[in-house]
C-alpha cells in the first residue's frame, strides 16, 4: 500500500482490451441506429408536370415618373397641406366663437340675476323694466323646467280578440 498511483506508475505496456460483451453492445447499436434510419420518411420524388413549362416572372423596373407627373404630384400635395391648415385654422376659429358666445350668455345671466336683485330691493323702479326682467328670468326657468311636448298620436292600435 505505500505505492501510490501516478502517471509515472503507468507503464507504456498498458493496453486496453475490449471484451466480447462491449463489442456485442456496439454493434447492437449500430443495428439499431440503421433500422432507425431505414424506418425514416423518405423524401417524395417530384412529380413530372404536366403541360408547357410557365414563363418565368419578369419583374420590371419601376417607371421614374416625368418632370410633368412630379409638377403634378408637388401641386396636389401643396393643395392637400392647404386644405388641411384651412381646416385646422377654422376649427379653433368655430372653438373660439363658442368660446365667446358661452362667456356671452354667462355674463348675461349674471346681469339678469343681479338686476332682479336691485329691482327687489328698490321700490322706485319702472314696472316695465321690471316685467321684463321676470318675463325673461320666467323664460329660462320655463326652458329649464318643462321637458319638451310628447306627439300625440290620433292613431289607436284595433285590439284583437282570439276565439
Amino acid at each position: 500500500m505505500s505505492e501510490q498511483w501516478t502517471s509515472e506508475s503507468e507503464s507504456e505496456d498498458d493496453v486496453i482490451v475490449e471484451t466480447d460483451e462491449e463489442t456485442d453492445v456496439k454493434e447492437e447499436v449500430k443495428e439499431k441506429v440503421e433500422e432507425e434510419v431505414k424506418e425514416l420518411p423518405k423524401e417524395k420524388p417530384e412529380k413530372k408536370k404536366v403541360g408547357r413549362p410557365r414563363k418565368p416572372k419578369v419583374v420590371k423596373e419601376k417607371k421614374k415618373p416625368s418632370e410633368a407627373q412630379l409638377q403634378a404630384l408637388a401641386r396636389g400635395r401643396a393643395k392637400r397641406d392647404a386644405g388641411r391648415l384651412e381646416r385646422k385654422t377654422t376649427r379653433k376659429k368655430q372653438l373660439e366663437e363658442k368660446v365667446v358666445k358661452k362667456a356671452i350668455n354667462l355674463k348675461k345671466r349674471e346681469v339678469l340675476e343681479e338686476a332682479i336683485l336691485v329691482f327687489s330691493s328698490e321700490d322706485e323702479m319702472d314696472d316695465l323694466e321690471l316685467q321684463a326682467v321676470k318675463r325673461a328670468v320666467a323664460k329660462r326657468k320655463s326652458k329649464k323646467n318643462n321637458p319638451p311636448k310628447q306627439v300625440k298620436n290620433d292613431y289607436e292600435e284595433p285590439q284583437y280578440v282570439f276565439y
